[in-house]
């Protein structure tokens, strides 16, 4: 359960995030991309999206052969529409993307060796590769995501310190080698989790942006691993920057399930309340969250507590057809915890 949960949340939020940042890592030589940069992603972390699309509209605008602006804005639509639980827009996102590689392979041809347009064209790639997994085209995923792996080689061979290819080299090495972990006993099949860590630890050391991303990598690879006392160490570095921060903090949440369950309680109920102060609120993570507490609430022996969470997520009604799909199988475990509790009382 806690590997779906983790490669879950690694492929739906956190690739995304990682990609993004990157470019945002080594300051761009020009001051005003450099801050308008900063400034949309400072607003998507936050989960300020209507702000940060305004960011990397301006972006696009003002410098219309970079495919950064497009780059930022397809983030945002993916990342909004996780957060909010809606479907992605997907005629969205391919113009994005088509715009984004056009964009990258014009500037390729002007100048090859610019380690710059070696990276917006990986990123560019990157993205086509989480867009097409997202559809379920894997083959199509695979083959976009190799390119994208060998244009951020490329800027590595050119900058052995170019941060934005150690954080997408360390993620992909890392979780590849763990998705591959009973084949590394073959000669020809490299472990390279190590190596992986290795990449993003060195990220974390760089004051850059991409720190934040850096860091949230690792806070799930140590979740993964159970080293949840370094998980939360990392997490509150973070969130030390971005308090109110969902994204950071639900790999902090997970992490102290396993250390302090009224504390990750406690910071679920936070991440419940900024779902309904910001107006729109998210069915399908507040369902998430309040399942989480109640299986927390349960191991405390607070069942009459982890009943109510129960009761309240399947009284919710009117879910699109989109919300069922994606809360099917974690409705059914709510039931069995619910039955589970009942017959203890």
């Amino acid at each position: 359960m806690l590997e779906i949960e983790l490669l879950g949340r690694f492929n739906s939020l956190l690739f995304v995030l990682l990609f993004l940042t990157a470019s945002f890592a080594q300051e761009y030589p020009d001051k005003q991309v450099h801050s308008l940069m900063k400034t949309g992603l400072d607003y998507l972390i936050n989960e300020e999206f209507d702000k940060a699309e305004t960011v990397f509209n301006k972006l696009n605008q003002s410098y219309p052969a970079l495919p950064l602006g497009n780059v930022g804005l397809t983030a945002i639509e993916i990342v909004r529409a996780y957060d909010y639980g809606l479907p992605y827009n997907k005629s969205k996102i391919e113009q994005l993307l088509d715009s984004a590689e056009i964009k990258s392979k014009l500037l390729l041809k002007k100048n090859d060796k610019d380690i710059w347009n070696n990276y917006f064209y990986a990123l560019t790639k990157g993205y086509y590769a989480y867009y097409q997994g997202l559809t379920g085209d894997y083959l199509s995923a695979i083959s976009a995501g190799l390119n994208s792996l060998d244009f951020f080689e490329k800027c590595l061979n050119q900058d052995p310190n170019f941060t934005e290819a150690f954080i997408a080299l360390g993620v992909y090495k890392y979780w590849k080698s763990r998705k591959i972990d009973f084949l590394t006993w073959l000669p020809f099949v490299k472990d390279e989790k190590e190596i992986g860590k290795e990449y993003l630890k060195k990220a974390v050391k760089k004051d850059s942006y991409s720190t934040y991303l850096a860091i949230n990598s690792l806070v799930w690879i140590y979740n993964s691993e159970k080293k949840y006392d370094d998980a939360i160490k990392l997490a509150k570095t973070a969130l030390a920057k971005y308090p109110g921060s969902r994204f950071f903090k639900w790999g902090l949440g997970r992490a102290l399930e396993d250390v302090d369950k009224q504390q990750s309680i406690d910071l679920y109920n936070e991440m419940l309340d900024s779902y309904k102060s910001n107006g729109k609120g998210s069915k399908i993570n507040e369902i998430i969250i309040k399942h989480k507490m109640a299986q927390q609430y349960s191991i405390l022996g607070n069942d009459k507590k982890a009943l109510e969470l129960c009761s309240e997520i399947l009284k919710v009604n009117n879910l699109s057809d989109y919300e069922n799909s994606r809360l099917e199988k974690r409705l059914e475990r709510v039931k069995e915890l619910q039955k589970s509790l009942q017959k203890r009382n």
